[in-house]
């Protein structure tokens, strides 16, 4: 029979970083000695979501688009927070 944390210990002595649940802060932390200890929570730390690049041309807009010179071409570049999908940047280009 397999330890309840044995994937989590697997992955951990592979160089993951492995997370408890702290039940008085509500949140996972991460923990550099983990004990394994059957009574908590534990988890591997997951990776972040990478963030989302967009490219939007003039004709992308619903409004007259504006004549100018090399227009088809990508003319703003908005990215976006790959975890929370909240705007982090935007440039015209």
């Amino acid at each position: 029979m397999r330890r309840k944390h044995y994937d989590v210990i697997v992955a951990w002595a592979e160089g993951k970083t492995v997370q408890f649940f702290n039940p008085i802060s509500e949140q996972c932390e991460d923990v550099r000695g983990p004990s394994f200890v059957e009574c908590h929570e534990w988890r591997i730390k997951p990776e972040p979501k990478p963030d989302v690049v967009k490219f939007y041309g003039v004709n992308d807009f619903k409004v007259n688009p504006v004549p100018c010179a090399g227009c088809g071409m990508d003319q703003l570049k908005l990215i976006f927070d790959g975890e929370t999908g909240k705007l982090k940047q935007a440039e015209i280009l």
